[in-house]
């Protein structure tokens, strides 16, 4: 079974504001340095949690934060701010390196402080052995609900309904993976971490991304996949190393091909395995190449730059004195609860919306980007309620964790939930009231 050490994130506590401490007090030390410093800590948090599948999840979220929001800002300071590149691709950050990370570092602190507080049942081992039938019962209902709900929705059309389409079609995966957990958990060498059930998983996933050319759900599903695995089938520290590092390899082959993916099929190809193949040799090729490995880079780093994005936030809002003073939260939790169909012009969950009246970064109508829960709470109440709410905010998170393992307790046909949740919940490229969406109609 997985074991957590809780000591571990106070140790990380104390490290981050030992070197905060540090940078603050030495002039030859910057925010720069501090971003990759913490990237190296969350990197390493999330290898140390990799055998619980809660733990994880949360430390996969923090590295996502931390990489997103200060690492990859902390490069375009660094290295590209102001650059002819930087003009031209029109991916300069809008505000000074002190006033971006005067105001994000205190904020994902925050956010880390009570992400990670106390030390309760989220540490507790999963356990299903003597439930296995139950939950084998319960899983296959879940996909038959799942492909039902799929197939009434796909007949009825009803485009108001999508975001609960999309929670029906997420049935599918969770009782697959939780059919894979049940049958790896009997296995008794820890290096079997494959199934039938989680074969067809993979599949699900892999089929779906390349017949839409989206990869972003193939990968968080994929994550939570190995983190069931090694919840019940723990690796050791090493292999765990290994792993982060073949899963970065792939996310690079990933980046690099999919562009060009994409742009076959809008040539008129079709998805499927023989496209792609060709589009990955095409990317290999992309980082052997130097003027085209010099477009990767930049392409990618501006994909993984979500800084970018809340520091058009940041500015616009300073320079025209934007404060909601909280209607945008309320105005959130409100929508979350109160269906379309009886509010007819309730506010649209989604980063077009957000992004056009919030930045003015040029945006495609179907982009995945948007403008982060901190810049909700920087629109809403400015930079220091905003860090307090960045807190608030990993408390609820916490909170919410801690209450599906309790439901969990008292009844394990809860346990599915959780990947299920953890799906919608642990996103940085997104907003509050999405986040909000997905959890209230999920646990509905």
């Amino acid at each position: 079974m997985s074991k957590s050490n809780p000591g571990w994130n106070g140790i990380v506590n104390w490290l981050l504001l030992l070197s905060l401490t540090t940078t603050l007090l030495m002039e030859d030390l910057t925010f720069v340095e501090f971003s990759y410093f913490y990237t190296l800590v969350a990197v390493f948090n999330f290898v140390v949690n990799m055998n619980s599948m809660l733990l994880g999840a949360m430390a996969f979220f923090e590295l996502i934060v931390v990489v997103q929001l200060l690492f990859a800002p902390a490069i375009q300071y660094a290295f590209f701010q102001g650059s002819e590149v930087s003009n031209l691709f029109y991916i300069n950050m809008m505000v000074t390196e002190r006033e971006y990370f005067g105001f994000v570092v205190y904020a994902i602190l925050m956010l880390r402080l009570f992400l990670w507080v106390g030390k309760d049942r989220l540490s507790t081992p999963i356990r299903i052995r003597g439930h296995e039938m139950r939950l084998k019962r319960f899983s296959l209902f879940l996909i038959a609900s799942g492909l039902l709900g799929s197939i009434a929705f796909a007949i009825l059309s009803v485009n108001a309904m999508s975001f609960v389409r999309v929670l029906a079609i997420n049935l599918i995966p969770t009782g697959l993976l939780f059919l894979h957990i049940i049958q790896i958990q009997k296995e008794t060498s820890r290096f079997v971490l494959l199934s039938l059930p989680g074969m067809i998983f993979l599949l699900w996933f892999s089929i779906s991304a390349l017949g839409n050319a989206m990869f972003g759900q193939l990968l968080m599903w994929f994550l939570l996949f190995v983190l069931g695995s090694f919840e019940f089938r723990p690796q050791s520290l090493a292999r765990r190393i290994v792993f982060v590092a073949c899963g970065f390899t792939c996310v690079l082959a990933l980046q690099a091909s999919k562009q060009t993916y994409r742009g076959e099929l809008q040539l008129g190809r079709n998805s499927g395995l023989s496209t792609f193949y060709d589009a990955l040799v095409l990317g290999g090729r992309t980082l052997t190449d130097e003027s085209s490995l010099r477009f990767f880079q930049v392409n990618a780093h501006m994909r993984l730059n979500q800084g970018r994005i809340l520091s058009h936030v940041i500015e616009k809002c300073d320079r025209e004195d934007i404060r909601e003073n909280g209607k945008r939260l309320g105005t959130n939790i409100l929508a979350s609860v109160v269906p379309r169909i009886i509010w007819k012009d309730k506010p649209m969950a989604g980063g077009d919306v957000n992004i056009q009246k919030y930045t003015s970064v040029n945006l495609n109508s179907n982009t995945s980007m948007n403008i982060s829960p901190l810049g909700d709470f920087y629109i809403d109440f400015g930079p220091f309620w905003a860090i307090i709410f960045s807190g608030v905010f990993g408390f609820l998170i916490r909170s919410l964790m801690r209450s599906l393992m309790q439901l969990y307790e008292n009844d394990d046909r809860w346990l599915p939930f959780i990947p299920f949740l953890l799906s919608g919940v642990l996103v940085i490229e997104t907003d509050f009231l999405s986040v909000l969406n997905f959890t209230v109609k999920s646990m509905l």
